[in-house]
C-alpha cells in the first residue's frame, strides 16, 4: 500500500515511539495515554501524533497521575477511541526537538556499538536504565552475559551517532 511515506521516497520517514494507548476516557473521544516520551511537551496541543501511519493533531491535554488524557482532531466519540486501545504513538524523527550537544535520546542510543578506550568490542547498547542521578547503560556482551555502565562524562569518552558507536572507560572492578 503506498501513503505519503512512500510515494515518492523508497524509504518511510523514521519514527520513533513515544506513547501507548491505554484506553478511552470519558464518551466524547478522550484517550488516556501512557507517555514512554521522557518529553513533557511531547503531548502538547497542536503537534502531530502517528498511529498505525496516520496523522494526528493533539487538540487538548490533561494529567492524570502518570498518564495523559488527550483529545484528537478526528476522534470525536467513545467508538472511535476504543478503535485506538493498545495502539502504539510515534513522532517522526524530524519533530523531535534537538538537544544540547553531548546529550542523546535513549532511542539514538540503544542498539549503538561500544568500545573500550583501546577499541576492543565489548557489546551493544540494549536497554537503559534512568536512575534519576543518571542514566545506566546495559550492554550485551558476547559471551551473552550483560554489564551496567553509568553514563557519567569519566565513563562515556565519545558518542559517535554517524559511526553508530561509544566509546567508553572502564571502571576498576568492573
Amino acid at each position: 500500500m503506498l501513503n505519503s511515506n512512500t510515494l515518492f521516497n523508497s524509504e518511510p520517514i523514521p519514527e520513533v515511539l513515544v506513547g501507548k494507548i491505554l484506553r478511552p476516557w470519558g464518551i466524547k473521544g478522550c484517550i488516556k495515554v501512557l507517555s514512554l516520551s521522557d518529553n513533557e511537551k511531547r503531548f502538547s496541543p497542536g503537534n502531530n501524533i502517528y498511529i498505525e501511519q496516520k496523522k494526528y493533531t493533539i487538540t487538548s491535554v490533561k494529567r492524570s497521575k502518570e498518564n495523559f488524557l488527550i483529545t484528537l482532531d478526528s476522534i470525536k466519540n467513545v467508538n472511535q477511541a476504543d478503535s485506538l486501545r493498545d495502539k502504539l504513538i510515534k513522532v517522526h524523527i524530524e519533530d523531535i526537538s534537538p538537544l544540547e550537544p553531548g546529550n542523546y535520546y535513549h532511542f539514538q542510543l540503544l542498539g549503538l556499538h561500544v568500545f573500550t578506550e583501546e577499541y576492543k568490542y565489548l557489546g551493544d547498547v540494549i536497554d537503559i536504565i534512568n536512575t534519576g542521578a543518571n542514566d545506566i547503560y546495559i550492554i550485551s556482551l558476547d559471551n551473552s552475559k550483560e554489564i551496567l555502565l553509568p553514563a557519567i562524562r569519566d565513563v562515556v569518552i565519545k558518542v559517535d551517532l554517524n559511526k553508530k558507536h561509544i566509546i567508553v572507560k572502564i571502571p576498576r572492578g568492573l
